[in-house]
């Protein structure tokens, strides 16, 4: 089966613990999309993957918190970064909660989360790399 979410060179932050982090959350999206779509149950391999990608998502976004109050990254855009990362933690408890009830994964979610994954790094995040890179941060 092909690649749901690949990662994209535009994606490149230039912080190496950030584009490590970015690329697995991308792939356990991807992995997400593959137990999704299998003709063969895979109710196990899709509660598995959302709990990793619920735990790793939790620590990048603590990552990610603690290097923008490490390089004063000016408000108002520190604490509406903050504000999306606490939405998302808010969606991915819910979603992980849904599927430990036994409610399916449908492609719309796998969708939203590549989706929210994507603007995440490409909008947010290329904001404090771009004032990292301004004061000679990165």
């Amino acid at each position: 089966m092909n690649r749901f979410f690949n990662w994209n060179t535009r994606f490149d932050t230039g912080i190496a613990e950030i584009d490590r982090q970015h690329r697995q959350l991308v792939d356990y999206i991807d992995q997400l999309y593959q137990a999704v779509m299998t003709d063969v149950d895979s109710s196990a391999k899709v509660r598995e993957t959302v709990a990793k990608l619920y735990d790793y998502a939790a620590t990048h976004l603590t990552d990610e918190e603690q290097l923008m109050q490490k390089i004063g990254f000016p408000e108002p855009d520190h604490s509406q970064h903050l504000s999306e990362h606490d939405k998302f933690r808010e969606k991915m408890r819910d979603f992980q909660n849904s599927v430990k009830n036994g409610y399916p994964v449908t492609f719309q979610i796998v969708q939203f989360l590549k989706d929210w994954l994507s603007e995440q790094i490409l909008d947010t995040d290329m904001r404090f790399v771009e004032f990292m890179r301004q004061h000679k941060l990165l």
